[in-house]
């Protein structure tokens, strides 16, 4: 059970502090612009602050603060900064034609 555990905390807490801080970064920096270090350091400041957001105002809309509710979220913030890096490198690859 403690190995199960410990595993539980670490991918969520992967999943909590760094993919979505990830994924918005890559919204504002391209994939050559900043390097390594200075991606994984955005990453968890930008997670510490979405997240939390945008579960302080589900919350103010009525959404119920769950452990599905969050995941929800943080998948919703996921997809969404994985949706709008999709159509700008779209909009890049245009433009570069």
């Amino acid at each position: 059970m403690e190995i199960i555990n410990f595993l539980y905390i670490l991918t969520s807490s992967v999943y909590i502090l760094y993919l979505p801080g990830l994924m918005v970064s890559y919204v504002f920096f391209e994939k050559g612009k900043i390097d390594l270090i200075e991606r994984i350091a955005l990453s968890f400041a930008l997670s510490i602050s979405t997240v939390p957001l945008l579960v302080f105002y589900l919350n103010l809309l009525g959404v119920k603060i769950t452990r599905v509710s969050v995941i929800l979220d943080v998948l919703f913030i996921i997809l969404v900064s994985a949706v709008v890096r999709f159509i700008k490198n779209g909009k890049n690859t245009k433009t570069n034609l």
